[in-house]
C-alpha cells in the first residue's frame, strides 16, 4: 500500500469512527459480560428463566423489548419489556394475548412501528382453517393497535421466522404443500 493510499484509508477510518454513536444501549444492563465466541445466558433470571424464552426483538432505540415465553404449563406468550428512568420494567405479558391459541416469535420492524408475530389465535375469517398465522399490530400514540392478521400469501402457507427490511420487504421460512420435512 502506498503513502497516498494509507492516508486516504486512515482520514475514511476517523471519519467513518467519528460519525458512529457510541452511547451504550440500555441492554448492557442485563449482562456485564463481554460478547466472545462462547455461549452465555442474556438477562439471568429476568429474561431467561426456569421457563423457555426465545424469540427476542427490540425497537430501533433498544428501550422496548419483546420476546416469547412459555412458563410451565402454559402457552406460548409475547412478553414485553420497557426501559425507564435508566431501569427495565419487570417482564409481562404483551397488550396482546388472546383468549385462545398462543402468541410467538416477535419481530419489531426496523422503523419500529410494526410489530409482527406468529399466532394460533383464531382469525375471525372463518373461510380460513383454524392454525399457524402471521400477524402484525401498528404503533400508535397511546400504544399498539389491535393485531391483524397478514393476508395472502401468508394464509395460505405455513410461515415461521418472519422478519422485516428497511424497504418494507418480508422474510421467512415455509414449508410448501408436498416439500418434504428436513431430518
Amino acid at each position: 500500500m502506498n503513502l497516498k493510499s494509507l492516508t486516504i484509508f486512515v482520514v475514511l477510518k476517523i471519519l467513518f469512527t467519528s460519525c458512529q454513536d457510541h452511547t451504550d444501549s440500555p441492554l448492557h444492563l442485563f449482562s456485564n459480560q463481554i460478547p466472545s465466541d462462547s455461549a452465555s445466558i442474556f438477562g439471568e433470571g429476568i429474561i431467561s428463566t426456569d421457563g423457555y424464552e426465545f424469540a427476542i426483538t427490540s425497537n430501533p432505540e433498544m428501550d422496548e423489548i419483546f420476546f416469547t415465553r412459555r412458563n410451565p404449563g402454559e402457552n406460548n406468550a409475547i412478553y414485553i419489556m420497557n426501559f425507564m428512568d435508566g431501569a427495565w420494567s419487570t417482564p409481562e405479558p404483551a397488550f396482546l394475548p388472546s383468549d385462545e391459541g398462543w402468541d410467538f416469535e416477535p419481530h419489531v420492524s426496523p422503523d419500529g412501528n410494526r410489530l409482527y408475530f406468529g399466532s394460533t389465535r383464531p382469525l375471525e375469517d372463518t373461510l380460513y382453517a383454524k392454525g399457524l398465522y402471521q400477524w402484525y399490530s401498528e404503533r400508535t400514540e397511546t400504544g399498539w393497535s389491535r393485531p391483524v392478521p397478514l393476508e395472502s400469501p401468508f394464509k395460505d402457507r405455513f410461515v415461521m421466522y418472519l422478519t422485516s427490511s428497511q424497504n418494507g420487504n418480508l422474510y421467512f421460512t415455509s414449508m410448501e404443500e408436498g416439500e418434504p420435512i428436513a431430518d
